[in-house]
């Protein structure tokens, strides 16, 4: 076992509510667990990305900015983001803490939408259900980011996958 594997072994523990449930070709499945209940979502990213975002937000976050999630189409890095915030003790004021930026528009025949309910053109609210226990933390601007001035102080961490 290399050094770099067992460095990141603690990082992987999925008792904070995010675990792989399976492979599709390009997009990974993940179980999400959250109080209201298990809710299973895809995402390009690997559980090392995604683990690794929580622990920014959970070790090294100190509030004295904001988190930006420039992309989180379903919202598994908003979810991460959220519990480790939460799971941060050095934090008091948890609420609006992520800014989360995304079109949530549709794209058709796109393999990471084929289970996802395509309502007026959005999977905006597969967003919100993947994130409803958590809302009050969150800041969500749907549409253009190109649109959305940032007016909200420094930003402390910056998550692009928007590119």
């Amino acid at each position: 076992m290399s050094n770099t594997s067992f460095k990141w072994r603690p990082l992987l523990d999925t008792r904070w509510g995010i675990e792989p449930s399976g492979d599709a070709p390009t997009w990974r499945e993940y179980r999400i667990h959250n109080p209201s209940g298990t809710v299973t979502a895809r995402s390009m990213l690997m559980r090392y990305e995604i683990a690794i975002l929580h622990a920014l937000a959970r070790n090294y976050y100190t509030g004295k900015g904001a988190i930006v999630d420039g992309g989180p189409l379903l919202g598994i890095t908003t979810n991460a983001f959220v519990k480790g915030i939460l799971a941060n003790r050095a934090i008091s004021n948890k609420s609006k803490r992520i800014f989360s930026f995304d079109l949530f528009d549709f794209i058709p025949d796109v393999e990471l939408l084929d289970p996802v309910p395509n309502r007026n053109g959005s999977f905006f609210d597969s967003f919100l259900e993947l994130n409803q226990d958590y809302l009050e933390y969150i800041s969500i601007a749907p549409g253009d980011l190109l649109q959305h001035p940032w007016n909200s102080g420094p930003i402390e961490i910056l998550f692009i996958d928007i590119a």
